[in-house]
């Protein structure tokens, strides 16, 4: 509340996105959108929160353009599905009502996915070991064999590398990964193989040195650890 107070002393608005239960006073911005606000009429709860902004997105899109409902669910939904699909499943929302509506949505996008960043991290994370997972150069005109990818894949393999990038690094790097415009040449190292129970140190970063090898000796096929300026 006092960020939004101060930022109201120097002209700033502030809109509010959130899905978590709200505190019992609400900050004094323009708008505070949120499911789970007591007075708000909206029937479904378990949007996770990019599933509140892109209802956000849907709203400004129908009162802008004065197409239908519908209209605009599947405009956006064929641009973004595969994004709020993710983030849900990475929030680990229950997957019911609008939420089955967009993972499924997401899910099948995401099969044929053209985000070449999204295409370059499934990529990495399998190795070259998934015969579902095609380069990157293979898969950005091919559309006869779709990639098998689901809750779990998403959940287990795609969100904590996505995750990582906030928690080990920058989170703007996560944000490149899904709007560059040419795949990544570098950059994934650290996104390209999962830390085993027991293999993580007190930061939480895989023990791995410079010379290839993690805290076990192995070799690792990327050596080095990742950094946000990989992408520059």
């Amino acid at each position: 509340n006092e960020e939004v107070d101060y930022a109201k002393t120097l002209g700033i608005d502030f809109v509010i996105t959130d899905h978590h239960e709200c505190r019992s006073e609400l900050p004094t911005a323009v708008a505070v959108i949120n499911p789970h606000r007591p007075d708000c009429p909206y029937p479904f709860k378990e949007l996770a929160g990019v599933g509140v902004v892109f209802k956000l997105v849907s709203a400004y899109e129908e009162a802008t353009t004065g197409a239908s409902r519908r209209e605009v669910a599947m405009k956006l939904f064929s641009q973004y599905a595969d994004l709020v699909a993710i983030g849900t499943i990475a929030d680990v929302m229950p997957i019911v009502d609008e939420n089955r509506i967009i993972v499924k949505f997401g899910l099948a996008m995401l099969e044929r996915t053209n985000r070449l960043g999204l295409l370059a991290l499934m990529e990495a994370a399998s190795f070259g070991s998934n015969p579902n997972v095609r380069p990157v150069v293979e898969n950005r005109n091919k559309t006869d064999k779709p990639r098998k990818i689901n809750y779990t894949y998403v959940g287990f393999t795609i969100a904590p590398r996505i995750n990582a990038a906030g928690r080990m690094g920058d989170a703007y790097s996560a944000l490149k990964l899904f709007t560059s415009p040419a795949a990544p040449q570098s950059g994934l190292r650290w996104w390209q193989r999962p830390c085993e129970p027991g293999r993580r140190s007190t930061t939480g970063r895989c023990r791995w040195d410079r010379s290839g090898r993690d805290g076990y000796g192995r070799h690792t096929r990327y050596p080095g650890r990742w950094s946000p300026e990989a992408w520059d």
